[in-house]
């Protein structure tokens, strides 16, 4: 069986055990697979208006940056220091897709995620 696949069994193993992932890419399977990755087949449709006008061109050439946060919500995004600081707070469910405009052109997106209380929340790259 396909699951048995050691090195499938750990990249779905991490998806599983996160609550915050990043992406500043865009293609169709790039969101498909990792909303499954992630458990999160149930909201598949009620995500596509989030890439309507040209969302997912600006994600593609770098204008914007993209989060997915599971039992979270967004405080605030600020850049500083040469990098994001985003400040979280629990939520008792649900996934919030945030979108917001990058400052920078770094390869790898500089991203802090941080609880209210200041404790790190890890965050796992959706880019391919």
């Amino acid at each position: 069986m396909f699951l048995e696949d050691e090195s499938l069994s750990t990249t779905l193993k991490a998806w599983w055990n996160h609550q915050a992932f990043s992406f500043t890419t865009y293609g169709l399977s790039a969101r498909t697979l990792p909303l499954y990755f992630a458990g999160l087949w149930t909201v598949l449709e009620a995500t596509w208006s989030c890439y309507d006008g040209d969302q997912a061109e600006r994600l593609n050439q770098g204008q914007l940056a993209e989060l997915w946060l599971i039992q979270h919500r967004l405080l605030s995004v600020e850049w500083r220091d040469q990098q994001y600081i985003v400040t979280v707070e629990p939520s008792q469910s649900g996934l919030q897709l945030v979108q917001f405009p990058r400052q920078e052109v770094y390869a790898t997106l500089p991203l802090r995620l941080v609880s209210a209380t200041g404790e790190s929340v890890p965050v796992l790259t959706g880019d391919w």
